[in-house]
């Protein structure tokens, strides 16, 4: 089967319906944000409608007000609004509302093996890795201090 690249944007209302509906979205997400969980070209993503409950640590397919769609794991709410980091950085972005939301992660398909979100080992890990970010960061910055002697 030929893969062929579609920007969401020219789509977002067809993936909006299919999962108001009840059905499943599935597609490759681009960037580096989420890794290593989720990788670009490697890594396929099933969306399904928001829960009526977001939870720390789903995985929410969203768009910004200027229009950019990204997905990030949720890791707190502020009053109405929730704050989301994707895997691969050290900063929250707070205020995003439900209603910027389209669609939550509910496996991951990596080749032959899916990961359903739902999943003890993932959802150990998804813990993990929110809870580990300062370390990530001082960790990092250890290393970029080793580079420049």
């Amino acid at each position: 089967m030929q893969q062929r690249e579609i920007k969401l944007e020219q789509i977002e209302q067809t993936i909006r319906k299919v999962l108001a509906r009840g059905g499943e979205f599935s597609f490759y997400p681009g960037g580096t944000s989420m890794q290593p969980f989720i990788v670009q070209g490697r890594d396929k993503v099933t969306l399904a409608a928001l829960p009526d409950r977001i939870k720390k640590y789903d995985i929410i397919l969203y768009k910004r007000e200027n229009g950019t769609f990204v997905l990030h794991r949720v890791t707190g709410k502020k009053e109405n609004a929730y704050i989301f980091r994707g895997d691969n950085q050290f900063s929250d972005e707070y205020g995003i509302k439900r209603e910027q939301m389209i669609g939550r992660v509910t496996e991951i398909i990596r080749g032959d093996d899916v990961i359903p979100v739902n999943d003890i080992k993932y959802k150990m890990w998804a813990g993990f890795w929110v809870n580990t970010v300062f370390l990530r960061r001082v960790k990092r910055f250890c290393l970029k201090c080793r580079k420049k002697k």
